[in-house]
């Protein structure tokens, strides 16, 4: 039977980023793999990346996969039914939280039959949690709750980026999230490095290692304060330049525009919340290849590529942020990097289609505690 991985986690964990190399390691060692990916708006960067690796994926757009479970649960069985693939990886948006009750139980009562369930899997960034930022707050800042939510829930704890820590900052990280959940299983893994790849597949692909719910209580009001502190904003458009255009060059250009406004943001912010961008990711797409870029926690990385360098005369570009700011602001944040990076690279942006909104109350299909 296929095996279904649920992989959740906050914005900018690296969700997509350890999504890709599994399916990579996967697809090695000979197996078929499918991807499922989420998120609040219409133009996805993520499923577009995840295409340009030759990997089959399908979308779940306009909101979170407990709030369009039917439609997931369709996607689910299409995929099982079309293409057969040994195991699916779905990446639920990074704002969501009681999964373990809205979508692992119904999958299990409804959908058992068709897919079964690896233990659910939650990212918890590596630097974050060695910092205390996984610390359940009961007052103030609502995303600790949604953060410290998501991890209490999960079976399977992946503290990711773990080539950016001291051995220091390991023993700070494993120690905070042990502390929220002491029964999950807690691995630290880099997308970049390689480390607990080989343990997460174990884990994933183990017919012995079966979901299980861990339905935590959730204030949904608090949960849906921590939603709407996010705004949302996505774009597409096409690059032209008669002359050609460097990709890393443009990229550079639109991405430090919005790390500036990013810092500019953060420093003026109350201390201890996340004030400026919580995820920002460009693709760029040509016919020979892609390059995927991103900002979070004040970081620009320039994510795995399949794009060799020189010009190129003409690639289409998708834009997606997740920041605390209304989306009037960062659609005037995004024209503004838009036009940086044309009048730098000598290239014009036609064609832009964007749209920006503030994520609704969530509002699941389902719900089984």
């Amino acid at each position: 039977m296929t095996r279904l991985a649920v992989i959740g986690g906050f914005l900018g964990a690296g969700k997509t980023s350890l999504l890709i190399a599994l399916a990579k390691r996967l697809a090695a060692e000979g197996r078929r793999v499918a991807v499922v990916t989420n998120d609040q708006g219409e133009r996805l960067v993520d499923t577009a990346f995840v295409r340009a690796f030759g990997f089959e994926a399908v979308e779940v757009s306009h909101g979170c996969f407990c709030c369009n479970f039917s439609r997931f649960a369709a996607n689910l069985r299409r995929f099982v039914a079309t293409i057969g693939p040994e195991l699916i990886l779905a990446e639920p948006v990074g704002s969501c939280t009681d999964l373990s009750a809205t979508v692992i139980a119904p999958l299990l009562r409804y959908h058992g039959d068709v897919v079964e369930l690896a233990p659910y899997l939650a990212l918890a960034d590596g630097r974050r949690a060695a910092e205390g930022g996984y610390g359940r707050s009961e007052e103030g800042d609502e995303v600790s709750l949604l953060l410290a939510h998501q991890v209490e829930e999960a079976q399977l704890v992946a503290v990711s980026k773990s080539d950016l820590l001291g051995e220091s900052e390991r023993s700070k990280a494993g120690s905070a999230l042990s502390a929220l959940n002491p029964e999950a299983r807690i691995v630290f893994s880099s997308a970049l490095s390689g480390e607990g790849l080989a343990e997460l597949e174990a884990v994933l692909l183990d017919p012995g290692a079966r979901a299980s719910p861990r339905p935590v209580p959730i204030d949904y009001a608090r949960y849906a304060a921590a939603e709407a502190a996010y705004g949302w904003y996505d774009a597409t458009w096409t690059i032209r330049a008669e002359d050609g255009f460097q990709p890393y060059a443009y990229a550079a250009a639109l991405m430090r525009a919005l790390a500036d406004w990013d810092s500019r943001r953060r420093a003026a912010g109350p201390p201890g919340t996340e004030a400026g961008i919580a995820h920002a990711k460009l693709l760029l797409l040509f016919p020979d290849g892609a390059a995927k870029f991103s900002l979070s926690g004040g970081a620009i990385r320039s994510d795995e590529t399949v794009l060799g360098p020189g010009a190129r005369r003409e690639g289409a570009a998708t834009l997606n942020i997740r920041a605390r700011a209304e989306p009037e602001e960062l659609r005037g944040l995004a024209a503004a990097a838009l036009s940086l990076a044309a009048r730098r690279s000598r290239c014009a942006n036609e064609g832009l289609a964007e749209d920006g909104f503030v994520p609704g109350y969530p509002k699941p299909e389902m719900r089984i505690v």
